[in-house]
């Protein structure tokens, strides 16, 4: 009886392993838009066939200092980006809300991490994003995350646990999904920060941890039938 509780642990340890889904968000190979403006613009339904929903809204909105505020997803760069043109402060937002029914991003709890690809490639600008999940029981938000700038202008993967996210509801029962940012620049000569590759996952080393885990524990149990 004891073999066979074990086995059973160690094939749902494993399965476990296997059943880990990523949900990805977008990652901006397709549904390309640009919006420019003084005050606040928005570009709504986009169709990305790559992203939840399979629609995208985007808004910008220049909020102090001179120049124009930006936000765009553009062929062949296929990523997010918003930039300020001159001093000053500006945001905007990504949402998609195009889902026909709640979206489980936990994918059954397995999924623990949001994953996001960010740069800001000019010095003396300070960019900071969060995400907003709304859902059937209300609306759950990130802690914001302060983007670093980086004079090479490489991506770096930001994860921000799942269980970080605070408010009503839960992330099991989906029904959008908001990306927010802003930047300010002090330097002059405008800012740029880049989004890429959202989603929703397992970091793959816990995943190979469980899985195994769950691998080693049938070894041992095998070895133990053959000995008995």
């Amino acid at each position: 009886m004891k073999i066979k509780i074990l086995t059973v642990v160690a094939v749902l340890m494993v399965a476990g392993a296997l059943s880990a889904t990523p949900i990805t968000v977008d990652n901006f190979s397709t549904g390309f838009q640009s919006l420019t403006t003084t005050g606040t613009a928005s570009s709504s339904n986009v169709s990305c066939g790559t992203c939840l929903g399979g629609n995208r809204d985007l808004s910008a909105t220049h909020i102090s200092g001179s120049g124009l505020a930006a936000s765009s997803v553009l062929n062949p760069d296929a990523f997010l980006t918003f930039s300020h043109s001159s001093t000053g402060l500006g945001s905007g937002t990504a949402t998609w809300n195009g889902m026909s029914s709640p979206v489980d991003l936990t994918s059954g709890g397995s999924n623990s991490m949001f994953f996001i690809d960010v740069q800001s490639d000019a010095a003396g600008v300070a960019s900071s994003f969060f995400i907003t999940v709304v859902n059937s029981g209300g609306t759950l938000t990130s802690p914001v995350t302060a983007v670093s700038s980086l004079s090479s202008g490489a991506f770096v993967t930001y994860q921000i646990p799942m269980a970080s996210f605070t408010g009503t509801g839960s992330l099991s029962t989906a029904t959008s999904v908001v990306l927010s940012w802003s930047a300010n620049s002090t330097n002059g000569g405008g800012d740029q920060v880049d989004f890429d590759n959202l989603a929703f996952a397992t970091p793959e080393p816990t995943t190979f941890g469980l899985m195994g885990a769950g691998l080693v524990a049938l070894g041992l149990i095998a070895r133990r039938r053959r000995n008995r």
